[in-house]
């Protein structure tokens, strides 16, 4: 396990998982969280399969098997988040169309097959080297690439920059990044993804972007 991953498995721990856990079950998924999905559902109509990287407890993945995709595999570095997301889809008999993979994706990477559609919510933001998670994952994407991430201007900077104080000040290694949105989308159009739909709450933007020339997961030829 490399530092990155460590620092990840260290900060999303049983406590927290558990935390958010409650929260999911009071609350229901946050909004950027529910926007990426709405985005997600908008264009893929019929039977896909879904990579989810910083799968978290499985949201995205157990929405989205719930409607359409017939397979979904999920990456977290986080040992806490694979045994929660496990628990989870064992108890609404979605075990059997789920593959759970624990570690860093840009090591499991060429370990993964491609997906026609690649999530990451919340998920650029925790890597410092931005380029290569965000070019590797669309590598893997066939038609579909979303992500959710910090909006880049004064107030998230300010935000999260605080907050890696305090983590450094109680010497936790876990550190967020606030990665500019014009490189994020010029590694996507580098890799053949022009952007397809966008929307945004206070501190998260939320992107939705469709592989030039190839059939849209609903079939439609994306031109």
């Amino acid at each position: 396990m490399n530092a990155c991953c460590r620092a990840i498995d260290d900060h999303f721990d049983a406590a927290k998982v558990q935390s958010q856990m409650a929260d999911l079950e009071k609350n229901g998924p946050a909004r950027e969280t529910a926007l990426l999905i709405e985005q997600v559902q908008l264009r893929a109509a019929r039977s896909y399969d879904v990579l989810d990287i910083g799968a978290g407890l499985g949201v995205v993945a157990e929405r989205l098997l719930a409607g359409g995709a017939h397979r979904a595999t999920l990456v977290d570095a986080s040992i806490a988040y694979q045994a929660a997301a496990r628990r989870r889809f064992t108890e609404r008999g979605l075990a059997e169309r789920v593959t759970l993979k624990c570690g860093d994706f840009l090591e499991l990477a060429t370990q993964l097959e491609p997906a026609d559609i690649v999530t990451l919510d919340k998920v650029i933001c925790c890597y410092p080297d931005m380029r290569r998670l965000v070019e590797e994952s669309a590598r893997r994407a066939r038609k579909l690439y979303a992500a959710s991430y910090p909006r880049d201007n004064w107030l998230t900077r300010l935000a999260i920059g605080y907050e890696n104080l305090a983590r450094r000040l109680r010497r936790k290694p876990f550190r967020a990044y606030v990665h500019p949105v014009n490189g994020i989308e010029q590694v996507l159009r580098a890799n053949g993804f022009e952007l397809s739909a966008s929307r945004q709450t206070w501190f998260w933007r939320i992107a939705l972007y469709e592989r030039a020339g190839a059939d849209d997961a609903r079939g439609v030829r994306v031109v």
